[in-house]
């Protein structure tokens, strides 16, 4: 049941999330809604569309992320220092306070899994891309088939979060194909 605008047009609410920042952002949103039980207030909520996401939180795939969002020469070393750091900072963050730590793996996986938000999800990925492995967003797909509607469209040829620029006629289609459905 959706909720109606004052012209009585049902109001339907999607999220368009990027890569893995985008995904932190929802699991954000999902764990406030959690914390202050607003999920009735959000019955117009109808899907989620995951352009280059989900994928476990690893630090590998975080330098892959900063060097194809740059694309630009960077000194790996001060990269692969600048990570550690990270992962230093992160792991002091997570055992002074785990329910608050916003890099918390674990934390970030089982909140989106556990999703009950949502009512359908759209994965758009492929198979080449460095940052968010293909396989694990399959499995992720998979496992959500569970609990809602689930439709993907994977390329075999784009890189991490360039699908619409390579394939716009295809990208806009599963997007309406999606709202539609949705």
């Amino acid at each position: 049941k959706h909720q109606q605008s004052e012209s009585g047009v049902a109001i339907q609410t999607y999220i368009h999330l990027f890569s893995n920042t985008g995904a932190l952002s929802y699991r954000a949103i999902l764990e406030h809604l959690n914390a202050k039980e607003e999920r009735k207030s959000l019955s117009s909520f109808s899907g989620v569309v995951y352009d280059s996401a989900p994928s476990q939180l690893l630090y590998n795939q975080a330098y892959e992320g900063l060097v194809h969002a740059l694309k630009v020469p960077i000194l790996p070393s001060i990269i692969v220092k600048g990570m550690q750091l990270v992962a230093w900072l992160d792991h002091l963050i997570i055992r002074y306070d785990r329910r608050k730590a916003i890099l918390d793996p674990t934390g970030y996986w089982d909140t989106l899994r556990n999703d009950k938000l949502a009512k359908s999800h759209l994965f758009v990925y492929s198979a080449i891309d460095k940052v968010v492995p293909s396989a694990t967003v399959d499995e992720f797909a998979s496992f959500r088939s569970r609990f809602c509607k689930v439709q993907t469209l994977k390329f075999s040829d784009s890189i991490h979060v360039n699908h619409l620029k390579t394939h716009e006629k295809q990208y806009i289609e599963a997007i309406h194909d999606f709202l539609k459905q949705s």
